[in-house]
């Protein structure tokens, strides 16, 4: 039976004593009772004011520190020093992360609502921090809400074994959602649509290609039912509709949230100092009594949760997510500009938008359905794990599912702020580090992790300025807003300074939901930024095994298995399309990195943890996956050290054989995927190709023996001739442009990146050489476009390997014997950059 059903069932009330009911009502109306009753309300007032009062103090604490004592004069200081470092990660504080946390969870927030953490406080603190500069930036923007007049829903038509209530399975408008945004699918399109029910497994090419081939079984023209996970939401109504598919209902299988969720018992962590709890239990319903005092209606999430099987998502809970086209990201219709007031714009039916009505269930609706369903029964791997249910493929004769969508859209204003340290020596270079804030409910996990870790790393940047420190390199911090939406926040303010933005980024540092688990470290990276994090992470402790640095931490669990890498080489993948980097990498080619602290992924899907954009959400989630917040720590700790390393370094730490490394192994893996490739009308651009990669491998291998020279005491000579240096780190800078390709991917315009862009079907996974895959998925393929796609790959990578020699004439035209003893002494004692 549903949720929203059960809730409306009527209840026989018994009363006895009734006499003594009527004294005790009696009292509480006479003077005395009255008189008692006041009395409380004006201390339980009191005691509000007071537990506001230290609340407040609590979260101003950290803005009116004392500044630290430092050893060194920091305002001559402009190339990175270590005792900067240390008084830099001094500043991280463990309790300030858990009590942003703590205060941005107890909140049902969207980035529609008026919340206490808005562009306009964000300004505030950041100047108080003692940043140069802090602007607000305003963009006008499509988005979609669900209609508050009209409500959504899923019903079985043509079946007596339907609810009582006509065959609804969800409403919208179901006991539970009051005060709460409406489950919806963000960008559907409204609609009632009624057709056979077909259930495909995950939504991708190939489920609806397993179903192609059953007899007597057909996407077209029907509802197709899909549950989360392995591929993007967006990706799966694109397949759904190009197979002919009217509607989409999305639900969460239990099998991809688990009970565990890939996390680690807290007692099996090597942890030390401070108390850990092996888990944390869920509110009783007598300390709702005493939440509902202190929160108001806040509580009812804790009520609810307690009724929540631990560990597992609720049968009767859903989510709320948006369904850009992977095509596109940011503003529908303003792609590639930015969408300022004056900015041309789409009509909405023009825009790349999903062109059939979807819809999210919960897992116990889902049960329902399958219970009817017929017809071939499915293979293993469609099984999920929903409770005595047989995975079946279709509805039963004259049975049919109706879903009716009521979304609305339009134009709203959303607001990003962007903070300044200017550099000291590069003022035209940027470190650009970001977070977006916005939720979908109470984001307990996404983002209040990410948003406590990067305010964290702006106070402590912040406190460093008072102290007199200004980077070499200017650094830009900046919090996103409707990235819940599509990146919509990030990806405007990008496209409206591209051209600035490319030609002098060094890097973007971006955090989301920060933890998500607590197996281990993780990133997702620019190769170019591979040596910087390996470097950092060999600085920072262990959470877990506090006598070993983090980088062996992260080694234990993702160590790379290729055998041409250095032994002691973390696994970094390429980037996905998962958050606010996507228009930096993806659409630019500047170099970034993701940071994060995941789940076991052999254990669950790791884009998902139990409470992903649902209204459980809660502090709780934080703090039964980092009691202590160590992680937390960590992170922040992380983020702020490579953000100095990288504005700090006078010559910028790469080492561009892990480029070439990368570039080669992903093609070795990609050409054992795509054996359509083994035809002779690909072989001449494919033997082309194979030789470019290895002339590349070689030219970066190359330039790495040969700027060791650098190393030794010749990084002062280096260091000392700002237009070499200028040169040599511009290097850096413009590499990853050889690889953007300005009219973007077949059928991905936006998505520029020639070697790495995920699919255009699948956004989440970290994809390689997409533009050729794209192509080979075509029904009917071209060999002339196949072919052309390969070539411009081999042109990208002809471009870098002219750019390598190049830089490679200049390490070599540089003599020894300019190297003077008094150079020699200053490199043996550290010199610069230690």
């Amino acid at each position: 039976m549903p949720r929203w059903q059960a809730e409306d069932d009527n209840v026989d009330i018994v009363y006895r004593n009734v006499e003594t009911n009527e004294k005790f009502s009696t009292f509480w109306s006479g003077r005395k009772g009255k008189m008692l009753l006041f009395l409380l309300l004006i201390v339980l007032f009191f005691m509000g004011l007071f537990v506001g009062y230290l609340t407040g103090k609590h979260m101003q604490r950290v803005m009116t520190s004392e500044p630290k004592s430092v050893p060194i004069p920091l305002h001559v200081v402009h190339t990175y020093h270590p005792i900067a470092a240390s008084v830099l990660l001094g500043y991280i504080s463990t309790s300030d992360i858990r009590g942003v946390v703590e205060y941005l969870s107890q909140e049902n927030r969207t980035f529609l609502d008026a919340d206490q953490f808005t562009a306009k406080n964000i300004r505030l603190q950041w100047e108080g921090f003692g940043l140069d500069k802090v602007e607000v930036k305003t963009y006008d923007v499509l988005v979609s809400v669900p209609n508050t007049e009209k409500e959504s829903f899923v019903e079985m038509l043509n079946t007596s074994a339907a609810p009582s209530s006509g065959g609804s399975l969800f409403r919208s408008s179901f006991p539970g959602t009051t005060g709460y945004q409406r489950p919806f699918m963000a960008y559907s399109p409204s609609g009632d649509v009624s057709g056979p029910l077909v259930y495909a497994n995950y939504g991708r090419r190939e489920d609806f290609e397993w179903i192609a081939k059953q007899p007597q079984v057909t996407v077209n023209g029907s509802i197709v039912l899909v549950r989360y996970g392995k591929i993007y939401r967006g990706d799966k109504v694109s397949l759904a509709y190009k197979y002919g598919a009217k509607a989409v209902i999305m639900y969460p299988d239990p099998e991809d949230f688990s009970q565990e969720d890939g996390l680690i018992p807290t007692s099996d962590k090597n942890t030390t100092g401070a108390e850990s709890e092996a888990t944390v239990n869920p509110p009783s319903p007598f300390s709702f009594l005493f939440k509902f005092f202190q929160n108001g209606p806040r509580a009812w999430n804790d009520l609810a949760h307690f009724f929540e099987p631990k560990g597992q998502m609720s049968p009767y809970e859903m989510m709320r997510e948006d369904l850009l086209r992977t095509s596109t990201y940011g503003d529908p219709l303003t792609p590639g500009y930015g969408a300022t007031k004056n900015q041309f714009r789409l009509k909405p039916e023009d825009a790349d938008l999903p062109k059939i009505p979807v819809h999210p269930i919960t897992a116990d609706d889902a049960q329902t359905l399958f219970a009817l369903m017929d017809g071939v029964e499915v293979q293993v791997e469609w099984r999920g794990k929903l409770n005595a249910t047989k995975y079946m493929l279709n509805t039963k004769p004259n049975l049919e599912v109706r879903v009716t969508v009521n979304n609305e859209q339009k134009r709203v204003n959303i607001s990003n702020v962007i903070g300044t340290i200017l550099g000291a020596v590069e003022l035209d270079r940027y470190v650009v580090v970001g977070n977006h804030r916005d939720a979908w409910f109470f984001g307990g996990v996404d983002p209040a992790s990410g948003v406590a870790i990067h305010r964290q790393v702006v106070y402590a940047f912040g406190q460093l300025r008072n102290l007199g420190y200004r980077p070499r390199r200017t650094i830009i911090f900046a919090s996103w807003d409707a990235a819940e939406y599509g990146f919509l926040g990030s990806t405007e303010w990008v496209e409206e300074n591209a051209r600035e933005l490319q030609e002098r980024t060094v890097a973007y540092i971006n955090i989301d939901a920060a933890v998500t688990g607590n197996y281990s470290f993780a990133a997702s990276a620019s190769p170019l930024l591979a040596e910087a994090l390996n470097d950092v992470t060999s600085y920072i402790k262990s959470p877990t095994y506090p006598n070993d640095a983090l980088l062996y931490d992260w080694l234990r669990n993702f160590r790379d298995g290729d055998t041409q890498m250095p032994k002691n080489t973390p696994l970094i993948p390429p980037l996905g399309a998962e958050s606010d980097y996507t228009p930096f990498y993806h659409g630019y080619g500047i170099p970034s990195v993701h940071l994060e602290y995941i789940p076991n992924p052999d254990t669950t899907d790791a884009d998902f943890f139990n409470n992903y954009h649902r209204r459980f959400n809660p502090f709780e989630t934080a703090k039964a996956i980092d009691p202590d917040f160590s992680l937390h720590t960590t992170l922040a700790q992380t983020m702020a050290l490579l953000t100095m390393k990288v504005a700090d370094r006078s010559v910028l730490l790469v080492k561009y054989a892990d480029y070439g490394r990368t570039v080669r192994k992903a093609w070795e893996s990609f050409t054992m995927k795509y054996t359509k490739l083994n035809v002779p009308a690909y072989a001449e651009a494919l033997a082309l190709l194979n030789q470019t990669i290895s002339n590349f491998v070689q030219a970066a291998v190359n330039f790495d023996d040969a700027s060791t020279y650098f190393e030794g005491p010749a990084k002062l000579q280096l260091v000392k001739d700002p237009y070499i240096l200028r040169a040599w780190n511009d290097h850096f800078v413009n590499f990853e442009k050889a690889f953007i390709y300005e009219p973007g991917l077949p059928n991905q315009p936006l998505y520029r990146h020639l070697i790495f862009s995920p699919s255009s079907e699948d956004a989440y996974r970290q994809g390689s050489f997409s533009g050729i895959v794209d192509i080979l998925q075509e029904k009917d393929v071209e060999p002339s476009r196949v072919n052309q796609q390969i070539l411009l790959v081999v042109n990208s990578l002809e471009l870098s390997i002219k750019s390598l020699r190049s830089s490679l004439a200049m390490v070599n035209w540089q003599k020894p014997d300019n190297i003077t003893d008094s150079d020699r002494a200053d490199a043996d004692s550290g010199g610069d950059d230690s």
